[in-house]
């Protein structure tokens, strides 16, 4: 049994999901938003219960995090970026079932400086 401020709470988050994660979702597509605007994305997501959603946002983030430039016979080669091993770190934890994790990972990823484009 949930505790009553919890089962109070629950109702109201969940009818505010979808107007916050709009915001963050039109930020998301823009062709040259940085990583942080995907975190963030998923960030409302998980906040929405939209796992899938907030799965494809840590994936977006992570591709636009990728910056290297790599050799092709190492390209197999996970990113050693510690942005990118950070999300990565995030999308395992959400893959487990362990939100909490993950929205910390996230919260973390989302301050630094190559999140926000401004390495």
């Amino acid at each position: 049994m949930r505790p009553r401020s919890l089962s109070l709470l629950l109702p109201a988050m969940l009818a505010a999901a979808p107007a916050l994660a709009q915001p963050a979702a039109d930020a998301a597509r823009d062709a040259n938003a940085p990583p942080a605007a995907f975190i963030e994305t998923a960030l409302h997501a998980l906040a929405a219960g939209r796992l899938a959603e907030a799965e494809n946002a840590i994936e977006q983030a992570e591709s636009r995090a990728l910056t290297r430039a790599v050799k092709p016979s190492r390209a197999d080669q996970p990113s050693e970026q510690p942005l990118v091993e950070r999300l990565s770190k995030a999308r395992q934890a959400l893959l487990a079932g362990d939100r909490l994790k993950a929205v910390d990972l996230l919260e973390t990823a989302a301050r630094t400086p190559e999140a926000t484009g401004q390495q």
